[in-house]
């Protein structure tokens, strides 16, 4: 089975790790341009927090960093994790986009209750997987929609 991966891949992915990791540890809100490999995905408080709960339960550990802004946290996928298209009141921002990300000392218990690092580099992931996260958060987003109604 041939791989679909190639060196160029592997070098793009190295850079775009070194990119995030570097913004993941400024000191101050740092704005972030999307692109260029990785994309964001901002989930509604309620379903993240419910997304990650089911997520942790899973052997791989597969969460990434994860920032809360305004009510919703911050997901970083690989760039072009836009299809299927995500549910609402889910966004996907994409390339071209920017978002604003906390200071690294920012946890999101010790800044204001609406802003900080929910999780940072747990064993080195920086990426939540979207093949992952897209179908729970599809599931939750359905059912809390069926609960409103």
């Amino acid at each position: 089975m041939a791989s679909h991966f190639s060196a160029t891949a592997t070098a793009t992915v190295s850079d775009e790790v070194f990119v995030l990791s570097s913004t993941l540890l400024c000191d101050r809100p740092h704005r972030l341009l999307l692109g260029g490999g990785f994309d964001v995905v901002l989930v509604p408080e309620q379903h993240a927090r419910e997304a990650v709960g089911h997520l942790d339960r899973l052997e791989l550990r597969p969460v990434g960093a994860v920032f809360a802004i305004d009510g919703q946290w911050g997901f970083f996928l690989p760039e072009g994790s836009n299809e299927p298209p995500w549910p609402s009141p889910v966004q996907y921002l994409g390339a071209g986009t920017a978002v604003t990300v906390p200071p690294a000392s920012w946890s999101h218990a010790d800044a204001s209750p609406r802003s900080g690092w929910v999780r940072r580099h747990r064993n080195g992931r920086i990426f939540t997987p979207p093949l992952l996260l897209h179908p729970i958060v599809e599931a939750i987003s359905w059912r809390l929609a069926e609960v409103d109604s």
